[in-house]
């Protein structure tokens, strides 16, 4: 495997803390053209040295450079155990699971529009893409940012990336189906590790 693998198989079985502005993953779209949709969806939390529930952070999300939208974390969660987390941590706990979707009417955070820009804003057309997490300081909220892994948090997924391509033979209908709830997950990093051995 190369360090791209290597990288997104890092975020997929751990987690990452971070304080620093910006953490940057590679993917890679082989097809590049006829994209209906696209989701990408992590558990993510703020970042304290040990935990604190009301510990808010700015967190853009970018694609290619563009930027999708902010979400303000309310905190670094630790009034509990997370359910996948291990014994051993004994720093955060868990996050919630934020879903981000491109389409062609625009962008939505959790199934709620948040700007009007397109599919067409977001450079799809190369065939190496760059998701980029970004702690903003903008609003003077900069509280760290982390990605919970597979082995980490309430939910037993890395981040995922999924992408609906159209076919001449998918009816309207089955193209409209809701990126959420009717498409099967897509791991990139998982499949691209697995090609390159």
């Amino acid at each position: 495997m190369d360090e791209l693998a290597l990288n997104i198989l890092d975020i997929a079985y751990n987690s990452i803390r971070a304080q620093a502005s910006q953490i940057d993953i590679k993917i890679i779209d082989s097809i590049q053209k006829n994209i209906v949709d696209i989701e990408i969806s992590a558990e993510l939390s703020s970042e304290y040295p040990n935990t604190k529930d009301n510990w808010e952070s700015d967190i853009n999300l970018y694609l290619n450079g563009e930027m999708l939208c902010s979400w303000v974390s309310p905190g670094d969660y630790g009034n509990r155990r997370g359910k996948y987390t291990p014994s051993w941590w004994l720093s955060n706990q868990y996050g919630l699971l934020k879903r981000y979707e491109i389409n062609r009417q625009g962008v939505y955070l959790d199934k709620e529009q948040q700007s009007e820009k397109t599919l067409d804003d977001f450079h799809t057309e190369r065939s190496v893409w760059t998701i980029r997490f970004e702690v903003s300081d903008e609003k003077r909220r900069p509280g760290g940012l982390t990605i919970f892994g597979e082995k980490f948090g309430d939910f037993a997924r890395a981040i995922q990336v999924k992408v609906n391509y159209e076919r001449s033979s998918v009816s309207a209908s089955e193209k409209k189906d809701s990126l959420f709830e009717n498409q099967p997950a897509y791991r990139w990093g998982k499949k691209y590790a697995e090609n390159q051995r």
